[in-house]
């Protein structure tokens, strides 16, 4: 299923934060490569992808988190494909992948996966969703 560009921008914010431990709102405000407005979060909460928290914790939720993996995935991909193929560096690596992580498609993605020796991480230590190509991860 696909989802409106900036739905997936609150999604791979709240799992990049989750990640550090700190996903607030205030936190997805300034990372996410979208405006964040109050309307746009309450359409992903009442869509079920988001949880928020009183106290202003925000969380992704079991759906949420199977529609941010891909998405997570193509950023993540796209950054090593730019760093270690084509040999971009910090931040314009990060600025491309923003922009190609929503033209990737799923056979695209499992490509450059393959075509990259199905990384376990993004440049910046990250770990890569696994994907369907992938051989089976044993630790």
């Amino acid at each position: 299923m696909d989802i409106a560009e900036n739905t997936a921008e609150i999604l791979e914010a709240v799992w990049t934060l989750e990640e550090q431990g700190k996903a607030s709102l205030t936190d997805i405000r300034r990372i996410a490569h979208t405006e964040v407005t109050d309307q746009l979060l309450h359409e992903v909460e009442s869509s079920g992808l988001i949880a928020v928290e009183l106290a202003g914790r925000v969380s992704l939720t079991s759906k949420g988190r199977a529609q941010a993996a891909p998405i997570i995935r193509r950023h993540r991909l796209a950054e090593r494909l730019f760093r270690d193929t084509f040999a971009i560096g910090d931040p314009e690596a990060d600025s491309e992948a923003c922009k190609f992580e929503h033209i990737i498609s799923p056979e695209l993605d499992e490509k450059i996966c393959t075509f990259l020796g199905h990384p376990r991480s993004c440049p910046h230590g990250n770990p890569i969703p696994p994907g369907p190509c992938c051989p089976p991860r044993t630790c």
